[in-house]
């Protein structure tokens, strides 16, 4: 069944500048902030990663249209959010149980789990789950397709992917995750797969100066992560913060005004029979306030930009 009990009057509510922001409930704890390796893909959590830019050198049209989405269900289903003509839309969060299934659960001996927005053949954003349990995700659409770049994706165990060069207005943000096998002993009595508990797998984007990357570190099984960039007139900053094993934290992400705020990286367990185990963002319209969830030892890194 889905997680909202009737889909048109939800995504009727998705209203301009704010909208559907789901609130996780408590404040900040004193959960300690697990650092990951010192790579250059590593997220960083516990804070700011880059400080706000500011209004950048070739500025275009501040996003005069601003919708946030959230969908989840037990089974493979998809919502239309709108069209992807001069509209660009991206995820704001994942929650719940990310594990794939095998022939142990699936008769067709293959069960993928992943979620994000995709464009589907009519043109039109869908936000939509695959799960095998229960997927929960969050997106948010923008009145602008400026400078997209083309949708690239990166598969775990391989190099991290350039989405683009660095410009002055490029920023980049997820759009999908689909984790695949089950990769199991032979009795099929061990059963590995992408973020476990067993690991500290995480994707995110990142630049060095030059160009945009995705990527990230995977200890077993098979993710493909998916991202694009699009032009900005102003970054107002990039966070990662990441609760305590067992714990809740909810973190102050922008506060300026118009602005929209993407996620650029999470990782963690995601094993949870839970619609809000997860890393994703929510804003409080009453205090123009935008949120960093997570919950579990997730992390969740994102970037705010208008």
């Amino acid at each position: 069944m889905r997680y909202f009990e009737t889909t048109t009057k939800f995504l009727l509510a998705c209203t301009l500048l704010g909208g559907c922001a789901l609130d996780a409930g408590d404040d900040p704890s004193e959960d300690t902030i697990r650092d990951h390796a010192a790579d250059i893909a590593a997220p960083h959590v516990g804070g700011i990663v880059d400080e706000p830019g500011g209004e950048l050198s070739n500025p275009t049209t501040y996003f005069s249209g601003n919708w946030n989405y959230s969908w989840g269900d037990t089974q493979n289903s998809s919502a239309v959010i709108g069209t992807a003509t001069g509209r660009t839309c991206f995820m704001t969060g994942i929650a719940g149980d990310l594990r794939p299934g095998d022939d142990r659960y699936f008769a067709d001996g293959f069960h993928p789990a992943g979620a994000g927005v995709r464009v589907n053949a009519a043109g039109n954003y869908e936000i939509y789950v695959t799960p095998t349990r229960l997927i929960q995700v969050w997106a948010r659409c923008v009145n602008s397709a400026a400078g997209r770049t083309v949708e690239k994706r990166w598969q775990s165990g391989t190099a991290a992917v350039a989405l683009g060069a660095v410009t002055a207005n490029r920023r980049c943000f997820l759009t999908q995750i689909d984790n695949h096998n089950w990769v199991y002993n032979s009795d099929k009595s061990t059963g590995w797969y992408a973020f476990t508990n067993l690991s500290a797998d995480y994707v995110r984007i990142w630049n060095d100066g030059a160009n945009w990357y995705l990527g990230g570190s995977v200890a077993k099984g098979n993710v493909f992560a998916y991202a694009q960039c699009i032009d900005v007139s102003q970054d107002d900053g990039n966070w990662g913060w990441q609760a305590g094993d067992p714990g809740t934290r909810k973190d102050p992400l922008t506060n300026v005004g118009g602005a929209t705020c993407g996620l650029t990286g999470f990782g963690g367990h995601f094993d949870a029979q839970d619609w809000v185990d997860g890393a994703f963002i929510t804003y409080d319209a009453g205090i123009n306030q935008f949120y960093m969830n997570t919950k579990n030892g997730k992390f969740g890194e994102a970037r705010c930009v208008k």
